[in-house]
Order: structure tokens, then sequence, then C-alpha cells
């Protein structure tokens, strides 16, 4: 995961997401769910470096929804929390609603079929 992440901040957007998904794919294997929110947050980066503010919502949403269904703390972030809540606010309201009511949804089972799914 810190890889991916590095690479991530790096710029180095195809590596870092293949190596967020590989651990990702691990950690729910393993049924971390700190981990798990940690990559869709990863994830949710990559895709605002990309200008897919949706899919960077969703995953951003189904990470948080992991954390507070786990009882976790929030890793606030100075630098990707920010883009990320600007991303939301990017989005049409009906459209964050229904993101918000998705990510209720999303459980350490469901994380990886969100990572993968198509924007």
């Amino acid at each position: 995961m810190s890889l991916g992440a590095a690479l991530i901040g790096l710029g180095r957007l195809d590596e870092g997401e293949t190596a967020v998904l590989e651990s990702l794919s691990t950690f729910g294997d393993l049924g971390d769910a700190e981990a798990v929110a940690d990559g869709l947050t990863w994830l949710a980066r990559l895709a605002v470096e990309r200008g897919d503010d949706y899919r960077a919502a969703r995953l951003h949403l189904g990470g948080m929804a992991i954390r507070a269904r786990e009882g976790l703390p929030e890793r606030p972030s100075r630098a990707v929390t920010p883009m990320l809540e600007a991303a939301i606010g990017r989005l049409d309201p009906s459209k964050i609603a229904g993101l918000r009511a998705e990510a209720t949804a999303v459980d350490v089972a469901a994380a990886l079929r969100l990572a993968t799914a198509p924007g």
C-alpha cells in the first residue's frame, strides 16, 4: 500500500494503481478494514489526478463508510482530504446523495469490486 501511495504521489499513476489494487486484494483477504479503507482513499486520489471526480467521490465515500461501520478513526491528510472534498463539491448534489446511499453498502468484501468497477 505504501509503495502504491508513494507512486501515486510521484505521479506514476499506472504503477501506483497496480500496487494499491494488489495490496487491496491482499488486505481484503485478510479482512483488514483499515488498510482496505486506506486503499480506497489512495485510489480516490488517483481518480482526482485523472480528472474523474465522480469515481473519486465514490471511492472516498466507500472508504469512509468502511471506517464508520468498523469504528475506525478517520485518517485526515493535509493534502488528500481537501482534494477529495473538493472533488465531491464539484458534483451535482443529486449525484452526491446517490453516492452516499451507495457507500452505506460498501464493506471489506465489496471494496475490491468498487475499486475495480468502471467509473
